[in-house]
């Protein structure tokens, strides 16, 4: 019922990223992490599925049958108190899980995080890689191209960026990274390409590799544009101003989003809301051998709390500055499609106001900002379901780094700490905001 991985399996994680360049920050970075695996209790799982089993009186039960019979009696106790055991099993397991946030707070410390530059900058690009690279590009472009820089660009964590300058051209390249965050290239390149049709400003897409020979992974190069992320005042309002207008994308281009994950083209607002809480929860128990009673129960408290705000629109699931390229005449071009659906607007403003932007400014602000500048505003009750909601998707997408981290010829420590750390601090703020809930008022779905 926790997230897990065991000494044997992080040192076999080290020998294969010392075969790539590695500085003296990442090789230090290794080293801590060997030390937190080794010092790490043996996986917990199992004893605490025992002490469930006693007082469920399921001696017979597995594991994984245990913990759905847990997180069922959580989920069922939302609507009505079922039976004394109900809070036994709750108490039990927020108790499991301050231990698991206290185990993991050493990998949590070895997190470069989203909003910096890791120390030492990042990554040396692998001269194999950039080899490969060259010999790819010539076949498209002629032989005589040559690669002029190839350079690693700081970021998120889904893809490795590459700042391609060749001659006579220059473009990003988007590696796909084993499947991280349980998103690939394909469908990104289909949601870029839908909403430039429909007149965003995202990039162009030049080149799509479908076939992972080549790099090792499938991959894509967009064009390069010019411009920076801005957090002063007048950037940050160009920034809401163009996640308006993404909302604002026609319905055909909502269908076409739509259509991406299997929703059909009649969908109302709910089906959408519907179709994400299954993806994320299909995502989630993938990437983990138990259901996690806590966050079952989170998924069972937004089936009776969260509601649409409006007709369903394009969301690009990770709005922010960051992600919002400007020049003197506003946002030139929105990156990061990865997690574009369609969906409610409130998703991507909770966010951006809640989550994304909290270094910028508090909620409070954010929330004056956003009704004085492009007229969003919602109750307290929406906004703490769609907080609930993100925080729940943030806990689900990030356990898929565990895998990364195992299988990945390319692993690095912040997959770790992304698998567990990062993964527990999202379930954390989304336990701390339903246990925070009044109970009165909610109706079933």
């Amino acid at each position: 019922m926790t997230a897990f991985v065991d000494e044997a399996t992080v040192r076999a994680a080290h020998d294969r990223a010392a075969r790539l360049p590695l500085g003296p920050v990442d090789t230090k970075r290794w080293e801590r992490l060997i030390e937190c695996a080794a010092a790490r209790p043996v996986d917990p799982t199992s004893e605490r599925a025992a002490a469930l089993r006693s007082l469920l009186d399921a001696p017979e039960a597995t594991d994984a049958e245990i913990m759905a019979e847990a997180a069922d009696l959580l989920a069922r106790q939302l609507a009505t108190p079922v039976e004394p055991r109900a809070e036994q099993v709750l108490a039990m397991c927020l108790e499991w899980f301050r231990a698991d946030v206290a185990a993991a707070a050493p990998l949590l410390e070895l997190f470069t995080g989203h909003h910096k530059d890791p120390e030492g900058g990042p990554p040396v690009l692998d001269p194999e890689l950039e080899r490969r690279l060259g010999v790819w590009l010539g076949d498209r472009v002629g032989p005589d191209i040559r690669i002029e820089s190839a350079s690693v660009l700081s970021g998120g964590f889904s893809r490795l960026m590459v700042d391609l300058r060749w001659t006579g051209g220059r473009g990003v390249v988007r590696i796909e990274q084993d499947g991280m965050f349980a998103t690939e290239g394909v469908r990104e390149v289909a949601a870029m390409r839908a909403v430039r049709a429909a007149g965003y400003p995202a990039p162009a897409v030049l080149w799509e590799e479908r076939d992972p020979t080549a790099l090792g992974a499938p991959f894509f190069v967009m064009e390069h544009v010019d411009g920076a992320a801005r957090t002063d005042d007048a950037g940050i309002d160009d920034m809401l101003r163009a996640l308006v207008a993404l909302h604002r994308l026609d319905r055909r281009a909502v269908r076409t989003i739509a259509a991406l994950d299997g929703v059909a083209p009649d969908f109302g607002p709910d089906a959408a809301i519907e179709a994400q809480l299954r993806h994320w929860h299909d995502v989630y128990r993938a990437a983990v051998p138990c259901p996690i009673p806590l966050l079952e129960r989170a998924f069972a408290w937004l089936r009776r709390n969260l509601r649409p705000t409006g007709p369903s629109v394009v969301v690009h699931g990770d709005p922010g500055p960051g992600n919002a390229l400007q020049n003197e005449h506003g946002v030139a071009a929105v990156i990061d499609w990865e997690f574009t659906h369609a969906g409610d607007a409130a998703e991507d403003w909770a966010y951006l106001a809640l989550i994304r932007g909290r270094r910028l400014a508090g909620p409070a602000d954010w929330k004056a900002r956003l009704a004085a500048t492009v007229g969003v505003s919602y109750d307290e009750a929406t906004w703490l379901a769609w907080e609930v909601y993100n925080n729940v998707k943030g806990a689900c997408v990030n356990l898929t780094a565990l895998d990364v981290f195992r299988r990945a010829a390319r692993p690095n420590p912040d997959l770790l700490a992304i698998g567990i750390a990062v993964h527990l601090r999202f379930l954390a703020r989304a336990v701390e905001l339903i246990g925070s809930a009044p109970l009165a008022g909610e109706a079933a779905r």
